[in-house]
């Protein structure tokens, strides 16, 4: 998961920025910078698939009127693809940001040659060399026997308790230089 983002020294001094501050304020550049966090964490490839105009807002923890961070953001700092929004440029301008998925899968996979290097090197084979959290859990889960019969300890076969030792140990006190057994 990413824990930065980049921004640009020039950011203050675009003329988007500029426009975003006028029209909405340093409350709209807050949201916008709050939005970008939120992607990285959750959408790291700036797909805004699935989110309206409400969800945007809220992810940009915007506070203003009603729909209009996201009404003027549209075109600026959203673009609208099929049926979805996506951050503009966002691959462009974090790129490392964008990438966190793709690195988490291959940095799976490589770990994946010691916990079992016969399926790595089956895999890596036929020409992969990244998996998802999902397929890494699959991979290595180890396949547990039917029922558990005979792996459980809570179930123990044999039903024999064991003997108890005879004669039975007592505990020695020692009071005032005596020792004192007691049973």
């Amino acid at each position: 998961m990413n824990t930065d983002i980049r921004l640009s020294v020039g950011f203050w001094q675009h003329p988007k920025t500029r426009k975003t501050a006028k029209r909405l304020g340093l409350e709209g550049v807050r949201s916008l910078q709050i939005l970008w966090a939120w992607a990285a964490q959750n959408r790291p490839d700036g797909n805004l698939t699935g989110m309206d105009w409400e969800d945007i807002e809220m992810a940009a923890d915007w506070q203003g009127d009603e729909r209009a961070f996201f009404e003027f953001c549209l075109g600026v700092w959203i673009d609208q693809a099929v049926e979805s929004y996506a951050l503009h440029d966002w691959k462009d301008h974090n790129s490392w940001a964008s990438e966190a998925d793709e690195r988490s899968d291959k940095a799976r996979f490589s770990r994946l040659a010691t916990v079992n290097r016969e399926v790595y090197e089956r895999l890596k084979s036929d020409g992969i060399n990244a998996v998802s959290k999902e397929e890494y859990d699959r991979l290595t889960s180890a396949q547990r026997p039917f029922d558990d019969r005979l792996t459980t300890v809570a179930r123990s076969s044999n039903v024999t308790p064991s003997p108890a030792p005879s004669p039975a140990p007592t505990h020695k006190d020692k009071e005032g230089g005596i020792t004192r057994t007691r049973t």
